[in-house]
């Protein structure tokens, strides 16, 4: 035992302080190969969470191009252990504020083994070190005061009142990637994603006794991603969002964890399990239909056996070790939620399917296999290779929602004629058809209620060709980049917010009048098929196998005689680095046009 460890636990001898002995062994025996980011590291950091967070910049403000290059963190001198960091008046100080924290009346009750485990620890995460608990203390005080002159000391309330407080300063922005600040300058700079939000959250709900832990699933069931919450750990366990609107986490996965203080002996481990520190939690997780996913062996593998998922591109995630009853692969406290998995074998780093992906089907517990019938074959025609974004993208598919295309003999649009309106964007096609005869000189793109246009592509298309570029308008001219919506370009965009604008085309000096159809193309994160660029297919059968490549000459691209009862990936290999597993059905084994992709 080191000199430091000696002196934080002499300070301890006398009887009266038994119990905060003990909390400091723990902290001590738990302490070895932890590592953090320096104080060094920790003084490049904060100055870009300060300019980050004073600018008031939204969502769209792109980090990468602005700050990216301005920080470089070398990983071999940006860590160290924490061992060598933390001094032995800074471990007591933590126990002995930690402690005072133990006897608020929302606190009394937690056991002691959790205490030590989710209020005690001096560090959340890996951040930098800080004396962020007596700085929380006293910027928790006047909650504490009217916690108490209220008589509040039910835990759960305690947690709704802090997480509403939080929620009013937090700017959550998702393409800050920097490691995050100590956790004094991250409460006065409170920006971020969601794991700085949460990491806060805990730092903050620790420092007044409540027992909080950040769980996480490494991988969504049916959508790219893995998440991380907040927990209250107590008898009647509720896991939350932490500065979003006060409801239970819905995040649905296959497995969940949590991360934890002390350290397991667990060394040989794949996954999230293979960290000392996480601990697999799923079967507290009862609401999410929790349950043993058992298969038959007809031979004993060669290596041990693990549940796979999918991850973003050829990704594949590890989620738990299979126990092997007999002749039989049994894996334990499984959530059956919708999602698409395998069984497979580590030979050294390469990851080997034991079979094909399977379904599962929900509540109903059913699987069924993904098996390729290559002897039955079909085309499909394919629009993503990535899903829709729903915090961006919605949003930008839902201002179609209620737009219309009008018709009208007049420039000003004096009674103007409805064509069509946009019940919602519709999926699986950019083009929608129309059967009329009708014969206007203007034609135009009505925006709905909100008066938001962010379109990247808008082609109006009548009976030979599409309108020319000099047939485009709009009726306010002070949004500039009108050339955008008809450039073949998905990754530029016409963006206004003026409720006066419209976009319209002049037809009256064509001969071709009659409108047959629209292609509009919403603004995206342009994981839609790009004009020009290459695209790559496979298909799943005991591992990913190539369907061949072709280049897009549409905003879509077919692929002909695919297997069937399969799971694909489409790879933009010309750019980009987002694909996502999916699958596809069509209502017809021959009409393309009815392709419906279903990412997972």
């Amino acid at each position: 035992m080191n000199i430091l460890n000696l002196k934080a636990l002499h300070h301890y001898s006398a009887p009266k302080d038994s119990l905060k002995k003990k909390a400091m062994l723990f902290l001590i025996n738990n302490m070895d190969a932890k590592k953090r980011l320096t104080t060094d590291a920790d003084k490049k950091i904060v100055p870009f969470y300060k300019e980050m967070y004073q600018s008031g910049l939204s969502n769209t403000f792109d980090f990468k191009e602005k700050y990216d290059n301005r920080l470089v963190l070398d990983p071999t001198s940006a860590y160290d252990l924490d061992a060598n960091m933390i001094t032995a008046n800074e471990l007591i100080e933590n126990v002995d504020l930690a402690f005072k924290a133990y006897q608020f009346p929302w606190a009394k009750k937690i056991p002691f083994d959790d205490f030590c485990e989710f209020v005690l620890p001096h560090k959340i995460m890996d951040e930098p070190k800080s004396n962020w608990r007596k700085f929380y203390l006293e910027k928790n005080k006047k909650l504490i005061d009217y916690l108490l002159k209220n008589k509040i000391d039910d835990p759960l309330e305690v947690c709704k009142i802090l997480n509403d407080s939080l929620f009013k300063r937090y700017k959550f922005y998702d393409k800050l990637q920097l490691p995050y600040p100590n956790l004094i300058a991250l409460y006065q700079n409170p920006i971020g994603q969601c794991l700085q939000r949460y990491s806060l959250y805990t730092a903050m709900a620790r420092s007044i006794g409540l027992p909080i832990a950040i769980d996480f699933i490494p991988q969504y069931g049916n959508y790219p991603g893995s998440h991380n919450w907040v927990t209250l750990v107590q008898k009647n366990k509720f896991s939350f969002n932490a500065g979003e609107k006060w409801e239970p986490a819905g995040f649905g996965g296959v497995k969940y964890f949590r991360n934890v203080y002390s350290n397991s002996s667990n060394t040989a481990a794949k996954g999230p399990m293979s960290n000392p520190n996480v601990i697999d939690v799923s079967k507290e997780y009862t609401d999410r239909n929790i349950g043993n996913l058992t298969f038959g062996l007809n031979q004993m593998p060669p290596k041990a056996l693990y549940l796979f998922a999918f991850g973003i591109g050829k990704e594949f995630v590890c989620l738990q070790k299979a126990k092997i009853v007999g002749k039989k692969a049994v894996f334990n406290n499984v959530s059956y939620c919708e999602s698409i998995l395998f069984v497979g074998y580590y030979d050294g780093d390469t990851i080997v399917p034991l079979e094909n992906p399977f379904m599962m089907h929900g509540w109903t517990k059913n699987i069924s296999y993904l098996t390729p019938t290559k002897n039955i074959v079909r085309n499909i025609r394919l629009f993503r290779k990535y899903p829709k974004n729903g915090f961006v993208e919605d949003v930008f598919y839902n201002e179609v929602t209620g737009a219309k295309i009008q018709g009208s003999n007049s420039k000003e649009f004096m009674a103007p004629q409805d064509i069509f309106t946009f019940k919602e964007y519709p999926e699986n096609t950019d083009t929608v058809e129309f059967n009329n005869k009708l014969n206007f000189n203007y034609y135009r793109y009505l925006p709905n209620a909100t008066g938001q246009v962010n379109i990247a592509e808008l082609h109006f298309i009548f009976d030979k060709e599409k309108a020319k570029p000099e047939e485009y308008y709009q009726f306010d001219s002070s949004f500039d980049n009108l050339n955008y919506l008809y450039d073949n370009n998905i990754e530029t965009y016409f963006a206004s917010s003026s409720k006066q604008n419209c976009i319209w085309v002049d037809r009256s000096k064509s001969q071709s009048k009659n409108i047959k159809a629209v292609k509009i193309i919403p603004r995206s994160t342009c994981n839609l098929i790009q004009m020009g660029d290459n695209y790559e297919l496979f298909y799943f059968d005991f591992g990913w196998k190539s369907l061949g490549s072709q280049k897009a000459t549409d905003s879509f691209i077919d692929f002909e005689s695919v297997p069937n009862n399969c799971l694909f990936l489409l790879k933009n290999v010309s750019q980009g680095s987002q694909e996502r597993i999916f699958i596809c059905e069509n209502s017809t084994d021959t009409d393309t046009a009815d392709t419906k992709q279903y990412f997972w």
